[in-house]
């Protein structure tokens, strides 16, 4: 067998297939294993001798291997245990926690690493600065929503999700290019809004006799500029949204004029369906002023705060992944590597909680 020499000591020629299962095992492992496991730090050690030196076999082999053995016989433990649970077996804070802390991670990584490298990357009224402009408030929701880490934040959490949701499907309309004439809506869209809310706010005035006297206030002053008259602000409505039924110019709630659900299925994806049915609903119950009765149960107030970190995690690694796919300020490997990075560590917790209930399942039948 031909002799090689690494690092000055006499190694041999491994087969391929045992070089590649110590490179394999070692991969498998550390997807399972906590970063505090006690052989945690050995394996990566035994894995960082093995890649890029296929077919090379170190003088420590044969207590690499002792070592891959011992830890593989103790997974295979740990999966046998994950097989007698379910997802209900997690203690609900437990599992609120762990999506809470992805949740927080990602948010930080962007703050750190992204936001400085968006700004200035507007470039005037175009598709990329609607969808920077709306990014950015899908980023600030975020950053509040990983600010909140406790069960009594439902309220806040719900509203988070709600937010989050509507600017991702806004963001999807502009990626998919779903809406005709999408640009000059959505910015023309700020001052049919601002009109409508400063007329309900004078119509509210006249009716509870609350106007200031002897002085304009900012919204009259508002509607009196002349390109604020109803006249102008119709013309702007039948020129861009065109006119309804009666033959009125359209009055958008929305810079789409679309309905929520009605933007949900032009964008005819299942994730964001999915989402949308998921959610959206359960955030209505907690925010609108009504009686429900899932303030009653704490348990059911984790799981649903557990939902919104997890969705609201979806959405924002998307959008974030969407937006550097516009603008290019990180490489795609690069972003990529380091959510896959956050999720890995998830996964591992989440395993682990999986592990702990299924033994504790098993014990228990044990017992009985």
């Amino acid at each position: 067998m031909r002799r090689l020499r690494i690092g000055g000591v006499s190694d041999s020629q491994l087969p391929r297939n045992l070089s590649n299962w110590i490179t394999s095992a070692t991969k498998d492992l550390l997807a399972l294993m906590p970063q505090d496991y006690s052989d945690y730090k050995r394996i990566t050690e035994v894995q960082s001798q093995y890649i890029g030196h296929q077919n090379i076999l170190l003088p420590s082999a044969t207590e690499d291997v002792q070592i891959i053995m011992k830890n593989l016989i103790i997974a295979y433990d740990c999966v046998a245990a994950t097989i007698k649970a379910e997802h209900k077996d997690i203690p609900p804070e437990n599992l609120t926690s762990i999506y809470y802390d992805q949740l927080r991670k990602s948010a930080a990584y962007v703050k750190d690493e992204l936001i400085e490298r968006l700004k200035g990357k507007e470039n005037g009224k175009t598709s990329r600065t609607a969808m920077l402009h709306i990014y950015g408030r899908i980023y600030l929701w975020v950053q509040s929503a990983a600010k909140l880490d406790e069960i009594t934040d439902c309220l806040t959490l719900a509203g988070c999700l709600r937010a989050i949701l509507e600017l991702y499907i806004d963001l999807n309309l502009f990626a998919c290019k779903i809406i005709s004439g999408d640009i000059e809506k959505y910015f023309s869209f700020q001052r049919i809004d601002k009109w409508n809310k400063a007329r309900n706010i004078i119509r509210l005035r006249a009716y509870y006799s609350t106007s200031p006297s002897g002085r304009t206030t900012p919204v009259e002053r508002f509607l009196d500029a002349p390109e604020n008259k109803e006249s102008e602000i119709n013309a702007l409505r039948e020129q861009i949204w065109g006119k309804n039924k009666k033959g009125k110019p359209f009055n958008p709630r929305h810079w789409s004029n679309m309905y929520l659900e009605d933007r949900v299925r032009s964008l005819k994806s299942k994730d964001i369906a999915e989402i949308y049915i998921s959610s959206y609903y359960w955030c209505n119950f907690f925010v609108h002023s009504m009686y429900h009765d899932a303030f009653n149960n704490a348990t059911t107030v984790h799981l649903f705060n557990w939902r919104c970190y997890n969705f609201t995690h979806k959405m924002f690694l998307r959008a974030t992944k969407l937006i550097n796919e516009v603008t290019r300020v990180i490489p795609a490997e690069e972003l990529e590597g380091q959510f896959e990075n956050i999720e890995a560590e998830t996964f591992k917790l989440f395993f682990g909680e999986m592990v702990k209930a299924g033994r504790g399942k098993m014990l228990s039948k044990e017992n009985n």
